[in-house]
């Protein structure tokens, strides 16, 4: 007897080849570009690293628009985002030493909670993170919600935060005025933590989640 059953062959379908993961794949090569003249060419970093984060927002549009949402897209969509910043973080480690300790915390927070919460979301059956359930914190909801302009709005802020001390080390600001430099890196500092906070609730929520499931296996 012949057996009928179909063989996938995993490295043989069009998922690689949708649109947003198109994007997906331009932000790699924007980043590894990037990060190829961090130390040398600070504006040409910015412009790169910049364009890379911004077309975060991009390839979920268009996911959702062209009804392209797929499980590999988010997840390449997690870890550039993850890599990107963390990339960028050790950078500002060798910039500014005595905040070491103060950016491995920020690291960890990142890393862990942004893993932890697409894997509980995995393990509940969603194709992305960003997909949030009727029980979860209010805060996330918000900064996970239709409109997503909290998301934008703290993401495009932390990301300005570290391109800010990133360009600071350079002397980027060095002939502007003094109080408008302290409005806007205050500015920037604010919605970095407050995106921390939201990691943290990330976190927290993940591990709720993880924990129900266990109680129901």
């Amino acid at each position: 007897m012949h057996d009928n059953k179909v063989v996938y062959n995993p490295f043989h379908t069009e998922i690689y080849w949708f649109f947003p993961n198109l994007i997906g794949y331009l932000r790699i090569i924007l980043a590894l570009s990037a990060f190829c003249i961090c130390f040398t060419h600070p504006y040409w970093f910015t412009a790169l690293y910049g364009t890379s984060q911004l077309l975060d927002s991009m390839d979920g549009y268009f996911a959702r628009r062209l009804n392209k949402v797929t499980t590999y897209g988010a997840m390449l969509d997690m870890v550039l985002d993850r890599a990107s910043t963390t990339a960028l973080l050790i950078i500002l480690t060798r910039f500014y030493p005595a905040c070491i300790k103060f950016i491995i915390i920020m690291v960890l927070i990142d890393l862990i909670s942004h893993f932890l919460y697409i894997y509980s979301s995995l393990l509940h059956g969603k194709k992305s993170h960003k997909t949030i359930s009727t029980h979860q914190n209010y805060l996330l909801k918000l900064y996970y919600g239709n409109s997503k302009a909290l998301l934008v709005i703290l993401c495009i802020g932390s990301e300005g935060c570290l391109l800010w001390y990133y360009l600071q080390h350079f002397g980027a600001f060095i002939h502007a005025d003094v109080i408008l430099q302290q409005i806007i890196a205050g500015t920037l500092a604010c919605l970095f933590f407050i995106k921390q906070i939201v990691n943290i609730i990330q976190l927290r929520e993940a591990i709720k989640d993880i924990v129900v499931l266990d109680i129901k296996t």
